[in-house]
């Protein structure tokens, strides 16, 4: 895999700095994908665990510990220690069918991934890295991924600050944002919990993103109506602490023009609309909903 840049341009670089961003990435990424051969394939990025290791992880992850950090219709993911004492996040993607064509081609849920961790780190971004990726007949897919303890997901974060942190950490979000929509990735579940931090949290380094399996990677920038679609998804998970006011700030960091009356009119209604519909929905205040 090539290494990734220290970070993506900044938010206002110009254009032709994202669209090489974007060309050197998708190089990039068909490369790793040139790695996938065979029936049921797997891809590590740390010395593979043997069989036996293997078999071990996949009976914990069928156990479905009742301590995991989510236990979902499709997903199990729970803390784990390889035999060398690493510690790692199991994510085990369940089986839908005893033969899913998916898995046997590689294209299982954990290794999309996996590619899609990586072709974000192409592109400059931290994220909580795959370290492997594999699939079992009738078992479902298995993600290995670093622990990253010492992060937390940003809608914590934001409980913790108040005042200018608080302020400081949303200025950095949106300036993360806007950076990954500009190098053309469509997140499609933007979820202030599918994004860690370390605080302070000012730095775009500070930040690693979760749950890629839904991402899109574009040779040009996020339209304007997928963007908003991932705003909107972002807006409805941020907590409730978190006032108009300050939500209307890191917009304004995101998108400066969005003061002009008719950008406003075009864009804040159908981004405030989605949010409220949304399951984890924040309804919007009337500073924000006009």
């Amino acid at each position: 895999m090539s290494p990734s840049p220290a970070n993506p341009p900044a938010a206002d670089a110009a254009q032709e700095a994202f669209t090489e961003l974007r060309a050197t990435a998708r190089r990039a990424d068909r490369a790793v994908r040139r790695e996938i051969r065979g029936l049921h394939p797997s891809l590590w990025r740390i010395a593979p665990p043997s069989a036996r290791e293997l078999r071990a992880l996949e009976a914990q992850a069928a156990s479905r510990p009742t301590d995991s950090m989510k236990l979902g219709d499709t997903t199990t993911v729970f803390r784990t220690t390889l035999q060398d004492g690493t510690p790692v996040i199991l994510k085990h993607y369940l089986p839908t069918k005893r033969f899913e064509m998916r898995d046997i081609w590689g294209r299982s849920k954990a290794m999309r991934s996996l590619l899609a961790s990586e072709a974000l780190q192409h592109r400059g971004f931290g994220v909580a890295k795959a370290l492997g990726a594999w699939s079992r007949s009738g078992k479902g897919s298995f993600l290995i991924l670093e622990d990253l303890a010492d992060h937390l997901p940003v809608q914590k974060a934001l409980r913790k600050l108040n005042g200018q942190e608080r302020a400081a950490l949303l200025a950095a979000v949106a300036d993360v944002i806007h950076r990954l929509h500009r190098s053309g990735v469509a997140y499609r579940d933007l979820k202030p919990s599918n994004l860690l931090v370390a605080l302070p949290g000012t730095q775009c380094s500070d930040f690693r993103f979760l749950d890629h399996d839904r991402n899109r990677f574009r040779s040009d920038e996020v339209p304007e109506v997928m963007a908003l679609r991932d705003l909107s998804a972002f807006h409805a998970g941020t907590p409730a602490e978190v006032r108009a006011t300050e939500r209307w700030r890191a917009m304004q960091i995101y998108m400066p023009e969005i003061q002009q009356r008719e950008i406003w009119k075009r864009c804040m209604p159908p981004l405030l609309h989605e949010a409220a519909e949304r399951q984890h929905h924040w309804i919007p205040r009337k500073l924000l909903g006009g």
